[in-house]
This record gives C-alpha cells, structure tokens and sequence, in this order.
C-alpha cells in the first residue's frame, strides 16, 4: 500500500496533514499509531514512548479507487521532518517519511495555558493609639502633660588598636618575603614553560555539534576518524540537519542506507546506523542529491531504477515513475 503525506490545503496556518492511500479502507473511521522506524519507539501525547498509542479515530473520506483522512496537531506538531516512520491505520499499515512541507501550527499548546493568581490587598497599618488626656475638673487648673521620654545615650566603647597594628605588621613581613624573592633569585633561571593546551576530542558530542550547519563532507571526514566513538544518535541528528539544507553528499549518504544493494561501511558498520532496504526511498533521496550536484549520485540512481523497473511493487513502480523518467 502506497501512502502520501501532504498538508491539509483548508488550513493554511498548518498543524494538519492529509494521509492519502493509493488502496481502499474497509472502515469509515480508523485510529492512527506512528512507529519511529530507527528508534522503534511510538508516538504518544508527550512525545516518543516504547509502548504503543494510538490516536483518533478520524473518519475516512472515499477518493477514487483510494482513500484519505485527515490528523492535527496531535500528530503534526511532534514529528520532524525527514523521519521515517510506519504507520497504522487500522488493520493497515505503511512506511514513508515525514514531508518538509506540513509545518506545525504556530504557537500551539499542547497543554493548558497559565492563570494568574490574585494577591490580596495588604491591610493598611494602624495608627499608633494615643493615651487620653484626662481633663481636670477644675477649669481654672491647669495640667502639664508629660514629659516625652527622653533616649538614653549610647555607651562610649574604647576600641583597641593592637589588633590593627598586629595586621598591619604581617602584612609588611609578606611584602618583604615576596620583594626578596624577586630581587634574589638567580636571574638566569628561566620561569617554567606554560602547560600545554588541551587537545580538543574531535569525537565528542560537542565538537560534533560544531560541525552542524557546515559542508556534509566534513562531517564524513570526522565520521570515519571517529567510527565507533560516534554513536547513531549525533551522527542521525547530523545527517538530517545537512539534508534538510539541500546538502548533496547527505542526501547521498541518506539514499544509499535505503538501498538494499549498497553499503556505507563507516556510517553502518562502524558507527551503527541503518535503515530498512526500501529501494524506492533510495530513488528519491539520489534523484534529490543529483538535483543537488552530487556526481556520486547518479550511478546508484542508475543502478536502483534498474531494480525498481524489474519490480512488481506499488511503492516501487511509482518511485520508478517519479525518480527514473
């Protein structure tokens, strides 16, 4: 079964993505998984998980001698692009990777948003009570009132000076020490030599991280000084960041871990990375690096467009269609 992935024309704003299947469902409405075809992990509400989770279910609309359906944000905005991934529709599943083109939606929120809390109004202070005057009852006395108290003044505290004096002493002494060293040592001797820098690890994950964004061929040097000291993680992240920017040795390097007739010793071999033969991948990612200007390309295009055309595949025949014309 041939699956297309495109994004949903009726939301322009993207965070939804139309799957188009060249075959018939049997059901009106089918529930979504995505498995992750390097890691093996699913896709769930909080990202990627080992255990399976499927979403929907989203009713299927008859096209032709196909079918479509159509998934949000649930979906869309956790996928990369360029991942391959296996999907299960049902009782029916396919392989194909995650398109360029059906981009998230803007400023989504998968979860709730942030309430504010109301402070209450701190309470005034109180005046301070004054005592009632009391009135005398004879008017012709007259009463004083109290005197305000008066503060107590504060205690003179006679300080000692021997503690400063005994400071000011050492530190004179220090001085002289480090006056007489200077002066006195033999002048012939020369300082000791600075140590040397550390040697940067070409191998490690923040070197590698240095390299993103530049030319993919030097990162293929590095990926065969380091081989195993590289692990299949950093050297995925690497490869998919240099395809996405249109780089052809990449792309290359990305056909040829889907071709079931070649072999990149360093990346597979060495380094661990592998995907699942699927010829008709391959034909695209080469027919992509050829556009790039990548000559390596071009005989293996060759080559795997003779094994498509000899192929009585869906997938494989389509792929010829697209890539070796």
């Amino acid at each position: 079964m041939q699956v297309t992935i495109r994004p949903d024309p009726s939301k322009p704003l993207g965070g939804y993505a139309r799957i188009e299947l060249d075959t018939g469902l049997d059901a009106t409405e089918v529930t979504v998984a995505v498995r992750n075809v390097f890691s093996g992990q699913f896709l769930g509400e909080d990202g990627w998980q080992p255990t399976r989770e499927a979403f929907g279910p989203y009713p299927v609309v008859a096209e032709g001698s196909g079918s479509q359906l159509t998934v949000g944000p649930e979906i869309v905005n956790q996928i990369e692009e360029y991942t391959a991934i296996e999907l299960f529709l049902g009782d029916a599943k396919a392989q194909t990777s995650w398109p360029d083109d059906v981009v998230p939606a803007p400023g989504a929120a998968r979860l709730g948003g942030i309430s504010s809390v109301n402070t209450a109004r701190r309470a005034e202070p109180s005046q301070a009570l004054r005592a009632p005057v009391r009135e005398p009852e004879d008017p012709g006395i007259v009463v004083d009132p109290a005197p305000e108290p008066t503060a107590a003044p504060e205690p003179t505290v006679n300080r000692s000076r021997t503690p400063m004096l005994i400071g000011g002493g050492l530190l004179l002494v220090l001085l002289a020490v480090v006056l007489g060293y200077l002066f006195l040592r033999p002048k012939d001797v020369p300082p000791p030599p600075p140590p040397p820098p550390p040697v940067p690890d070409v191998c490690s994950a923040e070197a590698l991280a240095t390299l993103s964004g530049g030319p993919f061929a030097a990162v293929q040097e590095v990926f065969a000084t380091c081989g195993a000291k590289i692990s299949a993680d950093d050297a995925l992240g690497l490869l998919e960041s240099a395809a996405a920017a249109g780089d052809g040795a990449a792309l290359t390097l990305f056909g040829k871990l889907y071709d079931s007739a070649a072999t990149d010793p360093v990346v597979e071999q060495s380094i661990g990375l592998s995907f699942d033969a699927a010829d008709a991948r391959a034909a695209e990612y080469y027919s992509r690096a050829v556009a790039a200007g990548a000559s390596e390309a071009a005989p293996l295009l060759s080559a795997t467009c003779e094994r498509l055309a000899g192929s009585s595949a869906t997938l494989d025949r389509s792929a010829h269609e697209d890539f070796c014309q």
